[in-house]
């Protein structure tokens, strides 16, 4: 049977609070317009904005989960004022003043550049150029992480250099149904806790091979762990299952472990060779699924909990088709949770968001490295520079001590390198081609119509006015 529907005094409840402090800050944090359209979740139960969860098929997620859900003030209370773990000591997230890093590590073999299967003809057009880059070694990966940039909006994001699956040393095994390679998800993340540095708040994984969390499960699509008492964790999430061309092939069983003498495994059954021919064409449906679960993932590093208010992110799912009418976008009690994580301007975001289902994104990047010098000079070049500087210009007012203060103090070394190049990045921007759209289409409308309603302060919009004839307008895939 279908779980009991939150009534819409609770949802009201878990999106204000029932404490006077959460009441102001509601009222003081958000503009009126922003105000009247989270108001829309607890005063109608089923929207054109927000939708009332519906579990249609007897494997959802909620009919074999029980789960009492995650209300703002529980967040706040959990994640935001407790121990800060990567500071050492009890501080507060909310005067803590450093930028949040979120760093995503390609685990085990990627298609390089070249070969990257690619179905984007029908969206790029005559702009649809076969250019490689380099530094990214799959497109999925910069797509992804411009759409990251956006979606947490505040927070840096960072690529990493990939790792290969030796170093890591997880488990793998050939799953019994589909014949696939599977790599152990908990491992995975024991190896990310151990490597993750104190100046990464969250760091997520991802990778081309199927995911298992422990022997007696078939799969799972994605796995993270939080900090207790903060903010930030670790997470791997597989592209494999986001795919159709996987669950065509899956019977052809063709997966084997490779042993050592000794017993120990052998990672070169799973090379750039031996894996080349499972990696899935990347196309709109392969991104936008991928897009949501790094998504979700993450907003679990930030102690985020599934929703039972209503159609978001942030819902638990089971199976693919379950994912795929979980929609792209935060419900408003969500989506307050990850605005006091990350202190971003909510009508903002929205923009950017609509932005990059746009492309515009891309030109916008391109435009503001352009004007920046490059980081990147020869070491006698600067050297040069100094010598020739006046002391004048180099002088400063003080004792010795006080001028040892401006010493820039030393970066500490971290365990995975980005792949960052300031001074490249326009020219890689303009050589990554734009990505395949047409499966944001619903997404860009609800943006385009969420944005007008709060620079309207609630004026009725298309949405609103004509619910009944677009009640498909969030139903994604």
């Amino acid at each position: 049977m279908p779980t009991k529907s939150m009534t819409l005094s609770q949802r009201k409840r878990a999106l204000i609070g029932s404490s006077n402090f959460a009441r102001a800050m509601y009222r003081e944090q958000y503009s009126s317009g922003i105000r009247k359209l989270m108001s829309i979740s607890y005063k109608t139960p089923s929207s054109a904005f927000f939708k009332e969860i519906t579990n249609s098929d007897p494997s959802d997620w909620l009919l074999h989960h029980k789960e009492e859900g995650q209300t703002f003030e529980q967040y706040f209370k959990s994640c935001l004022t407790g121990v800060n773990f990567n500071s050492g000591g009890c501080e507060s997230l909310k005067e803590k003043d450093c930028k949040t890093t979120i760093s995503i590590l390609p685990l085990g073999p990627f298609p390089s550049c070249n070969e990257t299967k690619c179905d984007n003809s029908e969206t790029y057009g005559e702009n649809n150029q076969s250019k490689t880059n380099s530094t990214y070694p799959n497109y999925l990966l910069f797509w992804l992480k411009s759409y990251c940039e956006t979606f947490f909006h505040t927070a840096k994001v960072e690529m990493l250099s990939p790792v290969t699956l030796k170093e890591v040393a997880c488990d793998y095994r050939v799953n019994e149904f589909t014949g696939r390679f599977q790599l152990n998800a908990s491992q995975i993340l024991d190896y990310l806790r151990r490597t993750k540095t104190p100046c990464q708040q969250c760091l997520v994984a991802v990778t081309m091979i199927d995911l298992f969390p422990k022997p007696s499960w078939n799969f799972v699509f994605g796995l993270a762990s939080t900090i207790r008492g903060s903010v930030g964790g670790v997470g791997i999430f597989s592209f494999c299952r986001y795919n159709n061309d996987f669950y065509e092939t899956w019977s052809l069983r063709e997966d084997v472990v490779r042993k050592y003498p000794d017993g120990s495994l052998d990672y070169s059954a799973l090379s750039n060779e031996q894996m080349e021919k499972q990696f899935p064409r990347i196309n709109g449906i392969l991104l936008l699924r991928a897009c949501k679960v790094m998504t979700h993932e993450v907003c679990h590093m930030f102690g985020l909990k599934h929703c039972i208010y209503m159609q978001c992110l942030m819902n638990g799912t089971n199976h693919l088709q379950e994912s795929d009418r979980r929609p792209p976008q935060l419900c408003p009690v969500c989506l307050r949770k990850l605005q006091a994580a990350l202190n971003f301007d909510v009508l903002e975001r929205y923009k950017a968001l609509l932005k990059w289902t746009s492309s515009i994104y891309r030109k916008d990047v391109s435009d503001t490295y352009d004007k920046k010098q490059p980081t990147h000079r020869p070491s006698s070049t600067k050297r040069k520079e100094r010598a020739s500087a006046s002391p004048k210009k180099i002088k400063r007012k003080g004792s010795a001590s006080s001028q040892r203060s401006f010493k820039a103090p030393s970066r500490a070394i971290t365990k995975h390198r980005t792949t960052d190049c300031v001074d490249s990045v326009s020219d890689m921007v303009s050589q990554i081609p734009c990505p395949p759209l047409k499966e944001f289409g619903n997404y860009k409308l609800w943006l385009r119509e969420v944005i007008e309603f709060i620079l309207s302060n609630g004026k009725p919009t298309f949405l609103s006015c004509h619910e009944d004839e677009t009640p498909q307008i969030v139903d994604l895939v």
